[in-house]
């Protein structure tokens, strides 16, 4: 009787873990944030890898009839605004430029033509 539990506890572990992996929900492409300029312009960017997504452009482009966010304007923006929509916006802009694959859109730009600013341009706190 022993001999018959120990492969049935197997099938049963391998079923219940194929159910939860089936179920699981594939995880977004990690991303970075930073504070960017580009001829002249300061904006909110979403890097990924080498590449940076210009997020206030490509929230304009990608607008939907549900969408009734407003971009944020800078980090402080951004850290305010993240848990109540942000976040997930970001996930679909990336979700869209990853789609998009060699089809590059406007709003992504090459890391390496960018000037890179300090991701809290004007702080409140100064230490040391």
């Amino acid at each position: 009787m022993r001999r018959h539990i120990a492969p049935l506890c197997g099938v049963l572990a391998a079923a219940v873990f194929a159910g939860t992996a089936a179920n699981a929900q594939p995880t977004a492409q990690p991303f970075k944030l930073g504070n960017f300029e580009r001829d002249g312009r300061d904006f909110v960017g979403i890097v990924l890898g080498e590449r940076v997504v210009d997020f206030a452009a490509a929230h304009a482009a990608l607008q939907t009839g549900a969408t009734t966010l407003a971009a944020p304007t800078d980090m402080k923006d951004l850290i305010a605004l993240y848990d109540s929509g942000v976040r997930t916006r970001i996930v679909e802009i990336v979700q869209t430029v990853a789609a998009a694959g060699a089809e590059r859109p406007v709003y992504v730009h090459d890391l390496g033509s960018l000037k890179v600013l300090p991701p809290i341009i004007y702080p409140t706190t100064m230490l040391n």
